[in-house]
C-alpha cells in the first residue's frame, strides 16, 4: 500500500481506489494541494544518492532487480537511448534512474517534490519529463548537467462540500505525459479533467477541457497517448468514455463504451491506429477502430471462472502487432497475439509482485515493468 501525505481535511480532494485480487492495492490518484507558486523554479538536484548495485535474479526469460528500499511506491517506467530506465518512486518522491550494464541506481529527490511523482517520459533529447500530483507541476530533469526545472499548474478552487462558505484549493493533478513531434508536452489532469499542454521552448501552458462546460473531478483523465496522425486518446477513469483530443483544432470527442459500467486506465496506439485501453475496474482490454468507431472487448482472464473484477493497468504495442498488459491481479505479463488474438499469460517469478508500469526498449525485444508491491524492476526478453 502506497503512502500519502496527510493533508487538513479542508484540502483533500476526493481520491479514487480500487481492490486488487489477493492484495488491496490503494492509489491515491486525486490529490489534494497546498498554496503552490505558480512562478517557474529552476535548481539542481536535491538530495541526490547512488545505491549499491542492484541484486539480481533470472528465471527464464526474466531478469528482477531489487531496489534498496521497501514500499518505494514504484510507477510507470521509461527507457532512453542508452538503456537506462527512468521511473518515479511515488511514495518516497524519487525520480530515479537505473543503468542495467553496471546495475546501479541513482535516486534523485526533485525540488519541490511533495511526494506525487507518476507519469515519467524521455524526450528525443534524452532529457526526463514527469508529472508530479501532489507537487502541480511538470517536471524536466537534464542528465547532463543534473539540473531540474519545474512548471507550475492552476490551482482549482471549488465549493467546500461540508461548508457554503469555504472553498477548496486543489491540484490541478498532473499524471500521465507524451511529447508530440514539434516538442510539446501532453498531460493529463486528474482533478481539472483536462488536458493540458505545455511548451518547452516558451514555459507557455495551455488547458483542454474534456466536457463542454469545465469541471472537476467529474471524468478524471488517466492516461494519455498520441497516435500516428497526432491525435491524442484520453482514458477516464471515472467516465464510461474514450475521449479524442484535436491538438489543430482543441475539439473533443467523446465515444461511449459498450459497458456503461467500464472505466479505462491506460491507452496506447499501434502503427496502425488502432486503440487499445485497459479496464480500470474490470479485467479487459478494450480495442477501437477510430475509422469505424467500433470497440472489441477481450476478457484478460486465466481463470476458468473468467473473472471481471480487478484491473488491467498497462498496455504497449510492439511492432508485430502483438499487444502486452500488465495484470497485477494474475501477477503476470499478458499478451494478446496480433494474428489468433489468443491471449497467454506469463507469471512473474516473484510471487505476489503485482506488476504495473511497462516500457519497451528502443528494439522492442525487452518489456521492462515495475512490480508494485516486492519493490522490484523487472525485464522481460521478448525474443
Amino acid at each position: 500500500m502506497w503512502r500519502t501525505k496527510g493533508l487538513p481535511s479542508t484540502q483533500q480532494a476526493r481520491r479514487l481506489t480500487w481492490l486488487l485480487p489477493l492484495l488491496c492495492l490503494l492509489l491515491w490518484l486525486l490529490p489534494a494541494c497546498s498554496n503552490f507558486t505558480q512562478d517557474n523554479q529552476a535548481g539542481s538536484s536535491n538530495g541526490t544518492q547512488d545505491a549499491p548495485p542492484l541484486t539480481l535474479s533470472t528465471s527464464g526469460r526474466f531478469r528482477e532487480y531489487t531496489l534498496p528500499q521497501a514500499h518505494s511506491g514504484l510507477m510507470r517506467p521509461a527507457v532512453d537511448s542508452q538503456g537506462r530506465v527512468w521511473f518515479s518512486e511515488m511514495s518516497r518522491g524519487y525520480l530515479a534512474a537505473f543503468d542495467p550494464r553496471t546495475r546501479s541506481l541513482q535516486q534523485m529527490t526533485p525540488p519541490e517534490s511533495a511526494g506525487g511523482l507518476m507519469g515519467v517520459t524521455v524526450a528525443l533529447d534524452d532529457t526526463i519529463w514527469f508529472a508530479e500530483e501532489y507537487g502541480n507541476f511538470i517536471g524536466h530533469y537534464d542528465p547532463r548537467s543534473g539540473q531540474f526545472k519545474n512548471y507550475h499548474l492552476p490551482i482549482l478552487s471549488i465549493p467546500d462540500p461540508q461548508d457554503a462558505q469555504k472553498t477548496l484549493k486543489l491540484s490541478s493533478a498532473p499524471n500521465e505525459i507524451v511529447f508530440d513531434p514539434h516538442g510539446n508536452a501532453w498531460f493529463t489532469e486528474l482533478n481539472a479533467d483536462s488536458v493540458g499542454m505545455l511548451n518547452p521552448k516558451t514555459g507557455e501552458i495551455k488547458q483542454y477541457p474534456l466536457s463542454a462546460q469545465s469541471s472537476v473531478q467529474k471524468l478524471n483523465p488517466y492516461g494519455l497517448a498520441l497516435d500516428h496522425q497526432g491525435m491524442l486518446w484520453v482514458t477516464l477513469s471515472s467516465s464510461a468514455q474514450l475521449a479524442r483530443l484535436d491538438p489543430a483544432s482543441g475539439k473533443v470527442q467523446l465515444y461511449p463504451l459498450p459497458d456503461p459500467q467500464l472505466y479505462l486506465m491506460q491507452v496506447t496506439s499501434n502503427r496502425q491506429g488502432t486503440i487499445w485501453a485497459t479496464g480500470f475496474n474490470k479485467l479487459q482490454l478494450l480495442k477501437f477502430e477510430p475509422a469505424s468507431t467500433r470497440f472489441t472487448s477481450y476478457p484478460v482472464s486465466s481463470k476458468k471462472s473468467q473473472e471481471t473484477d480487478g484491473t488491467v493497468y498497462d498496455v504497449v504495442a510492439l511492432s508485430n502487432g502483438d499487444i502486452w498488459m500488465s495484470v497485477p491481479s494474475e501477477n503476470a505479463l499478458a499478451r494478446l497475439d496480433a494474428k489468433s488474438h489468443a491471449l497467454t499469460f506469463t507469471p512473474l517469478p516473484t510471487s505476489g509482485a503485482y506488476p504495473l508500469g511497462l516500457a519497451l526498449s528502443s528494439d522492442n525485444t525487452q518489456l521492462w515493468f515495475t512490480e508494485s508491491a516486492s519493490d522490484k524492476i523487472g525485464v522481460y526478453k521478448l525474443a
